[in-house]
């Protein structure tokens, strides 16, 4: 699975996205990945990937597949859930993450 932190990004869950490859880290995405999972963790503000902590994202984030990737170097993700992000971290120069597919329930306060 390939974690790639974003800010300022809205994704949504069963929604296909184009995006340019130069958007990811550099050599993180290639033609060998068509097929794999890819999270997306939410910053809360932006941030350089090796100061990436549970303190500065948001604790769900949402899983895709990566679809295709044409000659003019976009990628095709297709989004399929929302998931409950529960360790994010720096190692061996990238960003990895643990999640569950099951997210706690919402709880909605209506007020008068």
């Amino acid at each position: 699975m390939i974690t790639i932190p974003v800010y300022e990004l809205l994704l949504l869950p069963e929604v296909t996205f184009f995006f340019k490859k130069d958007m990811f880290p550099e050599g993180r995405i290639k033609e060998q990945n068509i097929g794999e999972e890819i999270l997306f963790v939410l910053q809360k503000k932006e941030i350089a990937p090796e100061e990436i902590s549970m303190e500065n994202i948001f604790p769900v984030g949402v899983m895709g597949i990566i679809e295709n990737i044409d000659e003019e170097g976009s990628v095709k993700i297709t989004t399929r859930k929302r998931v409950q992000v529960t360790r994010v971290e720096y190692t061996d120069g990238m960003v990895q993450a643990d999640v569950h597919f099951q997210l706690p329930q919402l709880r909605f306060l209506i007020v008068d």
